[in-house]
């Protein structure tokens, strides 16, 4: 494998930036990725090309597994956990000694106690009421999953008093709804509207959307929005969701998280990257069921047993999300992005 990444970055090197690297002459460049995106490979090789070193800043939980091998070789890469290095070290042959664990940059503000505010303010705020019981759902960006159905499946179980508690539903836009290649897809409009719809006939759902700066890029929001879903998830009971990093981010808060494993009614099932099939059969999704830290549903009854079962008892559990966070999150003090900012300075004193 590293002899074929090798011998296609030597005869295959487009040389997209070479206006920058004559101008700025850079010692280090810096790739949110391995190479398996493609302009990242094109980056890194480009780099080695102009006598520059590249260090790759792993961005997300699942791109050491999920996204195939790396089109070029990094000189250096940050992990966020030892389980991560061990994947790129199997995966994508990158040298253990190349790898830095740094913990999740991208994470430090859950570590942190600023910036949370008070149930009454939230709550007024999103136009939520501070009374009633919180259950979040953060809609997942893919054609096969109704995201609509769920919501008005708790909506429903919310309007006939299933649960043990008066409760609300704050349903949240997925960033990807406004992304470029997919604001014009009708799959998009049409999962919109119905979300839209469902808070109109149901008093208790709320529609949470993102700020969205550029409708240009894939994934431009507000630095806010950190702080926003830091204060959702503080301020929830129960957090359901499928396969998302959000059951990392709720294990931090210690926050029940239920993993929805089933197609419901109105669903594509479609044996694709996003189904959910495959999404069960994933490495680190493997390890998210593995841990217990947030049971995997396979029906919608169980769904709402299982809200109920959370809401008696918020503190089940509490055990094994310690652990998932231990295990996928890797040193977890707050100060992730420093750590990272100091191995890159030390890097490019050293290229």
């Amino acid at each position: 494998r590293r002899g074929l990444v090798r011998l296609e970055s030597r005869l295959f090197v487009p040389h997209l930036h070479r206006v920058l690297f004559k101008k700025y002459r850079p010692r280090l460049v810096i790739t949110p990725s391995t190479g398996y995106w493609q302009l990242d490979s094109y980056i890194i090789r480009e780099a080695k090309a102009h006598g520059a070193r590249t260090v790759a800043v792993i961005t997300n939980w699942d791109h050491a597994t999920c996204k195939g091998l790396g089109g070029a070789e990094p000189d250096y890469v940050v992990a966020w956990s030892q389980i991560m290095k061990e994947e790129l070290v199997r995966g994508h042959d990158i040298a253990k000694e190349h790898i830095f664990v740094a913990g999740v940059p991208i994470f430090d503000h859950y570590f942190r106690s600023n910036g949370i505010e008070s149930r009454e303010s939230f709550f007024q705020r999103l136009g939520l009421d501070p009374e009633r019981k919180l259950i979040f759902f953060p809609a997942a960006i893919m054609k096969e999953w109704p995201n609509p159905q769920i919501g008005r499946t708790i909506a429903q179980a919310i309007k006939e008093k299933e649960f043990p508690y008066p409760c609300q539903l704050l349903i949240r836009l997925h960033p990807g709804y406004f992304a470029q290649n997919n604001r014009k897809a009708q799959w998009v409009d049409e999962q919109l509207k119905d979300l839209q719809m469902l808070a109109k006939g149901y008093s208790e759902v709320a529609i949470n959307t993102p700020r969205i700066l550029s409708q240009r890029l894939s994934s431009d929001m507000n630095r806010s929005e950190m702080g926003a879903m830091a204060n959702i998830l503080t301020h929830s009971d129960v957090v359901v969701c499928m396969f998302s990093t959000l059951n990392v981010e709720a294990s931090i808060i210690n926050r029940p998280v239920i993993n929805i494993g089933f197609l419901p009614e109105g669903g594509h099932a479609a044996n694709n990257f996003y189904s959910v099939e495959r999404a069960k059969e994933r490495t680190h999704n493997q390890r998210l069921i593995a841990s217990g830290a947030a049971p995997l549903v396979e029906s919608e009854a169980q769904l709402l047993d299982t809200i109920n079962f959370y809401l008696r008892h918020p503190e089940e559990d509490a055990k094994a999300r310690r652990h998932l966070v231990e295990q996928e999150c890797g040193p977890s003090d707050g100060h992730a992005g420093e750590r990272v900012g100091q191995h890159i300075l030390s890097l490019l004193r050293e290229a």
